[in-house]
């Protein structure tokens, strides 16, 4: 909670970026969201409320003795001179903007920041900031709710603002729930599935290794220093024919994208298979769902590649494999990365296993901030100069190895695809974003016929 004797309020004056993670805060979620006018101290006790709600909020992980053994230490809520600061300043200035840039260090600091805008002694706006690490899209959005509904109970006179809400999940692992039976058998059950999907991907890859793949053949497996990049496709077309198979053939758009997104992977990568796991896909019970915890699904979803195209069982498949990869949500992703690793050996970390997918709609992002990419650029992609055109982002200095990320909202999808340069994807980038986009139109047709080329001319 402390770096070098310093609050991170008291880093804010010093402008000290820890030398650890300098390109974390890049992922940082970040918003100032407007909350009824109370005084200073209304707000730090709502704040309070919401962390007394929220225990991954107050959780520090310690790595040690190596990466795949850590704890977990829930704190209580006491003072908050480590994750509060109020501030005269405008939310453009350099308080809310160094907070917004500083990176967490994942076990010296809490991964969330508050800044509340004072004016007068009554804070109308609070600055949020939360590491991305802590939550994801849907996450962030119940964070949001949460604060103005305790800043309002509070301001009503409320001492748990939260009474009637429903209970939010905990991860198991932040929650002390390991020292329970229930948690015990729970967590059990959980690695199993782990387990049996890394099996599954193992038998489904044969003899394909790491020495096969585009990062081998275009790229290194050394990716240190290597920046991140991203390609978006814009399209009107998409949302109709994820539409069309949710009501012709009971297939929800997750289930499509992710079998697209693997056909793609593989048609680089010269892949008999593919694992994935998906973010923002699992969120399956009113717990979860009020919950601001980071809802990644580790278990990997196996895709089996076929010359002729995905057919309509495969995906019905990998949609059940999302559903039953549900309950292995709350594992402790340290101790099944170990286990998966030893069950996959040199194809884990690869492309052929865990590479990332999100779909994010409305429900998910919130309406507003679904009109526009969540990346940093912004783009607008319902606008019709949009439609139909893979752009480019600048490089970055972090992101995920790879990943594809879906936005719709309306009539448009914005298919959104992340890696980073030494995994060999560069060359192959814009055709793997069209080529997701044709085996979805394809299998809106009915799954008939020759399936899409990879790499086709525009």
């Amino acid at each position: 909670m402390r770096r070098g004797g310093l609050t991170w309020a008291q880093q804010l004056w010093t402008r000290w970026v820890p030398v650890d993670e300098t390109a974390s805060f890049e992922d940082n979620l970040t918003v100032v969201l407007p909350v009824r006018p109370v005084p200073v101290a209304v707000a730090e006790a709502a704040v309070r409320d919401v962390l007394h709600r929220h225990e991954g909020l107050r959780t520090l992980i310690d790595r040690a003795p190596t990466p795949y053994a850590h704890v977990q230490r829930a704190f209580a809520v006491d003072g908050l001179t480590d994750v509060v600061v109020a501030t005269d300043e405008d939310p453009e200035g350099s308080v809310y903007s160094t907070a917004a840039n500083l990176s967490f260090v994942i076990g010296e600091d809490f991964p969330a920041r508050f800044v509340l805008f004072r004016r007068g002694g009554t804070v109308s706006e609070i600055g949020l900031v939360v590491d991305h690490s802590a939550t994801d899209a849907w996450g962030f959005q119940v964070l949001q709710h949460d604060v103005t509904l305790a800043v309002a109970g509070r301001a009503d006179g409320l001492e748990d603002p939260f009474a009637g809400e429903p209970a939010a999940a905990q991860p198991i692992d932040t929650a002390a729930a390991q020292d329970t039976a229930d948690g015990v058998a729970d967590n059990r059950r959980g690695l199993e599935i782990w387990r049996q999907q890394a099996r599954r991907l193992r038998a489904a890859l044969g003899d394909w290794t790491w020495d096969d793949g585009a990062a081998a053949r275009f790229g290194r497996r050394d990716e240190s220093g290597a920046k991140h990049h991203i390609g978006f496709l814009a399209t009107d077309d998409l949302a109709p024919a994820l539409t069309a198979l949710t009501e012709r053939h009971r297939i929800g758009p997750p289930a499509i994208l992710l079998t697209a997104y693997a056909y793609a992977i593989a048609a680089v990568e010269n892949l008999p298979a593919v694992g994935v796991y998906a973010v923002s896909a699992n969120r399956l019970s009113l717990p979860v769902k009020s919950s601001v915890r980071f809802s990644a699904m580790p278990a990997p979803v196996v895709v089996p590649v076929r010359a002729a195209g995905p057919t309509e069982a495969d995906v019905h498949d990998v949609a059940t494999q999302i559903f039953h990869n549900h309950r292995a949500a709350n594992v402790d992703s340290a101790v099944a990365a170990r286990d998966v690793e030893e069950i996959l050996g040199d194809r884990y970390g690869t492309a052929a296993a865990f590479p990332m997918f999100s779909y994010v709609t409305d429900p998910v992002l919130g309406t507003t901030a679904n009109q526009r990419s969540f990346s940093r650029e912004r783009l607008a992609y319902q606008e019709p100069e949009q439609q139909g055109v893979v752009t480019f982002a600048e490089p970055r200095l972090r992101g995920p190895r790879h990943m594809l990320s879906v936005q719709r909202t309306g009539g448009s999808a914005l298919l959104m695809l992340r890696w980073n340069e030494h995994t060999g994807w560069n060359g192959f980038a814009e055709a793997m974003l069209w080529h997701v986009h044709d085996i979805v139109r394809w299998a809106a047709d009915g799954f008939g016929g020759e399936p899409p080329a990879f790499g086709r001319a525009r």
